[in-house]
């Protein structure tokens, strides 16, 4: 189950249906994550603000707007809820736990 920005609100009856019928849940942001979601590779806020920064930087030195190329997040972050995961009966491959940046085991 992947779950959208419009249920964030109510992220806790999402969860708690989410356990109830084993469906795994893959919110696209780590705070869902934290408070239940199995995994996300989300968008780092932090990140984020450091590439929107350079773009910035290039207007501000006189580059032309429309010469600067859209850009999406280069890097997501692999945030993993592993309790979560034991908790709908999923196993999660090694692999993916060495990209993760945050381990929630609790």
């Amino acid at each position: 189950l992947l779950v959208h920005k419009y249920h964030l609100s109510a992220i806790e009856a999402v969860i708690k249906v989410s356990y109830e019928n084993k469906i795994p849940l893959f919110p696209g942001e780590g705070d869902s994550v934290e408070r239940g979601g199995v995994a996300t590779a989300g968008v780092d806020y932090y990140k984020l603000g450091e590439q929107t920064g350079k773009q910035a930087l290039k207007i501000l030195e006189g580059h032309n707007i429309r010469e600067i190329p859209i850009e999406t997040q280069k890097e997501m972050s692999v945030i993993i809820n592993t309790k979560a995961a034991e908790i709908v009966d999923i196993d999660l491959p090694k692999e993916l736990l060495e990209k993760a940046v945050e381990i929630i085991d609790e």
